[in-house]
């Protein structure tokens, strides 16, 4: 990899590590839109997925306490993990472009919806007089939650992206800011670290690509310090626009 290509990848690893502190997820899916304009996704995934670890297992030790141990053992990684392993195997055999706008329009119509229902002025007023209990939403999961969730396994074995039909999910759960992002974060760990070791046994991390992610590292810390005091400043609400909004966002841009 060329010096201006980890110069733009730098600039890139501090917004997209800033976002995931402050919201949980988001760093895959900008490094993945925005790296991809430079950089090969084969070429990127394997220096951005150790970089994942690193994030996501600072927030896991920080926050353990608000990990939601029993929804990231029991639903989200049974229903993930096994389409990890499957998108990886696939990931040289999809077509990459009709996958990927297929999936972007999937993510802006759900993200649309849930923006839409949050920002109406009958939400507003549902939302504000009804406790944090009433307002949020059942906890039981529904078959279509389910499909969504095993399908963001299988993205994310194919582009290391799945986060906004899982997020898509979680958000529905009205869990506070705090265990929203340290579970997310739990998650995100456990199947990075699993893409992490069928890098390696597929031979595309070695120590030129480990090079190239100790050279991103400083940008990501200093990402992570950021991403964390605007993430002190959070309420449930904002939190949900926010989580919404960059969900729209990626959508559209993995759609075009």
């Amino acid at each position: 990899m060329i010096a201006d290509e980890l110069v733009w990848l730098a600039a890139i690893v501090l917004l997209a590590s800033t976002v995931q502190s402050a919201l949980g997820f988001g760093a895959s899916l900008i490094i993945v839109s925005l790296g991809a304009l430079r950089v090969p996704i084969a070429q990127l995934l394997p220096v951005l997925v150790p970089l994942s670890c690193v994030a996501t297992s600072s927030i896991v030790v920080v926050d353990r306490a608000h990990v939601d141990w029993r929804l990231l053992g029991r639903r989200v990684l049974p229903l993930m993990a096994p389409g990890v392993v499957l998108g990886a195997v696939l990931a040289d055999r999809v077509a990459d472009d009709a996958a990927r706008r297929a999936y972007g329009v999937l993510v802006v119509f759900l993200a649309a919806h849930a923006l839409w229902t949050l920002l109406r002025p009958a939400a507003v007023v549902a939302v504000a007089a009804a406790p944090p209990e009433a307002a949020a939403p059942a906890r039981h999961a529904r078959a279509g939650d389910d499909v969504c969730v095993a399908l963001a396994g299988l993205v994310h074995g194919v582009y290391a992206t799945g986060g906004p039909l899982l997020v898509y999910v979680v958000d529905r759960l009205g869990l506070s800011p705090r265990v929203f992002r340290a579970t997310l974060a739990g998650v995100w760990l456990s199947l990075n670290l699993l893409l992490t070791v069928g890098f390696v046994v597929a031979g595309r991390l070695d120590l030129g690509t480990l090079t190239c992610s100790a050279a991103l590292l400083p940008s990501l810390l200093l990402g992570l310090a950021i991403g964390h005091r605007v993430h002190t400043g959070l309420d449930r609400r904002t939190l949900r626009a926010l989580v919404l909004g960059l969900l729209l966002v990626a959508g559209v841009s993995l759609a075009r």
